[in-house]
């Protein structure tokens, strides 16, 4: 029995088998620092290789309705760009030479099932968070793979019950799913996790819908961190309402003695025709939420105790207006000393043009900056400029880029021309990102007054 699953499984995975990804570009530029008065050209290749095996679940299942269900990937990659934040297993790296070898596999389920429930025995689940905020953004540690010019992640901030599962099992029946784990050892004592999830109830013809879950953990030799979460939707016609919350209290039971930390979490959203709201709020005593400040380059720092957001934007197409109109503020309620941030931003897309302004401005600083861009998407390129302004008692930033790119000369390559961006951002991210983003490489003003650079490119992808 045990031999005629594995030749099953090997032989799904062998007709599963896909050639995934073969990318990689050869690139050209010239660079020219108009300040340190350095110029010249930079030639550059990337390359991602790898292909793998992979399956959906596959059923072992005899004349009984319970079977097993198994899903497996095998990857074997070459990456010219290969580092050391890649989850693999290496088996050649040169970090020198930025040359990486290597295989991953993975079993992706691995489940004893019935009709309507299942044992899988892959581990616990995660903790749950359902409440996330709609303005305040923050970094995650994600980096796109396979590329040399790393990009990383942005998401939304948001608090929930710090969580580590343990290894364990996860059950599910009808919709509803819990999981269990321990390990315990003499030394180090018990590590523990535990998670509840409800199925999705529908009431009033499926017009409102509720779901709660919660979790607990417990590391070795630690505090006991437990969480609970609940979210609704209410659809009536053409209103949507949506209500979010998550609540958290860790250190419980401290072996190092520290104090019980109450935490909380929730969001609204009301969405009608064109108008669509989001309120969020959060508390924990202490620095609890990341963020980044108004201006260009700020550090990192952390809002504590309450954290009150709200965001409105607003749809004018349904007007026949070709405009979006975004308002909000964050950290409303001030208890950090961090300042309100207020922000409002207008965008125009119609046909081949694109244009918008962005404003931003810090009540505890003053501090404000204001990003106006456009782009015009003509049949053969595509050009747009940006000029961005910032300041607080006076004016502090003066900036401005202008670029042209074109995929449509030769097939397969793509041409830039840009001044007063990053000549990477520009070529890997394109022109109107950075215009919109404004990544400016200048400042006409103040005691570091710049005046940026000029770049061009060629980039050949696949």
């Amino acid at each position: 029995m045990k031999k005629g699953i594995i030749v099953l499984l090997i032989a799904v995975l062998v007709a599963g088998f896909a050639f995934a990804d073969f990318s990689g570009d050869a690139y050209v530029q010239f660079n020219a620092d108009l300040d340190e008065k350095e110029f010249g050209f930079v030639n550059g290749t990337d390359a991602g290789f790898s292909f793998e095996f992979t399956s959906e679940s596959v059923k072992i299942a005899g004349e009984e309705d319970i079977h097993v269900e198994l899903a497996a990937t095998a990857k074997f990659y070459v990456d010219t760009d290969y580092s050391k934040d890649q989850v693999a297993t290496p088996v050649y790296d040169n970090y020198d030479n930025g040359l990486g070898l290597g295989v991953v596999m993975s079993i992706s389920k691995a489940r004893i099932a019935g009709s309507n429930w299942y044992v899988d025995i892959l581990g616990a689940k995660g903790g749950y968070d359902y409440a996330t905020a709609a303005v305040l953004q923050v970094r995650s540690k994600t980096q796109k793979s396979f590329d040399a010019f790393r990009r990383y992640v942005w998401q939304a901030a948001s608090y929930s019950a710090p969580y580590a599962k343990a290894p364990g099992l996860t059950i599910g029946y009808d919709g509803w799913t819990t999981s269990f784990g321990f390990y315990h050892t003499e030394d180090d004592g018990t590590k523990l996790s535990g998670t509840f999830e409800t199925k999705e109830f529908k009431f009033s013809d499926e017009a409102i819908s509720v779901q709660a879950a919660a979790e607990v953990s417990k590391k070795y030799n630690s505090a006991i961190n437990a969480g609970a979460s609940v979210k609704s939707t209410i659809a009536i016609q053409d209103i949507t309402v949506a209500l979010a919350a998550d609540f958290g209290l860790e250190n419980l039971r401290d072996p190092n003695d520290g104090d019980p930390v109450f935490g909380f979490d929730a969001r609204a959203d009301f969405k009608y025709d064109f108008v669509s709201v989001n309120v969020y709020t959060a508390t924990k005593e202490g620095d609890f939420l990341k963020y980044g400040g108004t201006a260009q380059g700020a550090s990192y720092k952390y809002y504590k105790d309450f954290y009150l957001e709200a965001k409105a934007a607003f749809d004018l197409n349904a007007f026949e207006l070709p405009l979006s109109v975004t308002l909000s503020a964050k950290n409303i309620v001030d208890k950090s000393e961090a300042g309100i941030d207020l922000g409002a931003s207008v965008e125009y897309a119609q046909d081949a043009i694109t244009a918008g302004a962005d404003f931003e401005f810090n009540t505890e600083t003053s501090a404000w900056d204001v990003n106006v861009y456009g782009a015009y998407a003509a049949e053969q390129f595509t050009a747009g400029a940006n000029v961005y302004v910032e300041g607080g008692e006076e004016l502090s930033a003066l900036s401005f880029g202008v670029f042209a790119e074109s995929d449509k000369l030769v097939n397969g390559a793509t041409f830039g021309l840009n001044y007063g961006y990053s000549n990477a951002y520009a070529m890997y991210y394109g022109g109107s990102y950075v215009a919109s983003n404004a990544y400016n490489s200048n400042n006409f003003i103040g005691d570091d007054a710049t005046i940026g650079t000029i770049g061009a490119y060629c980039i050949i992808a696949f």
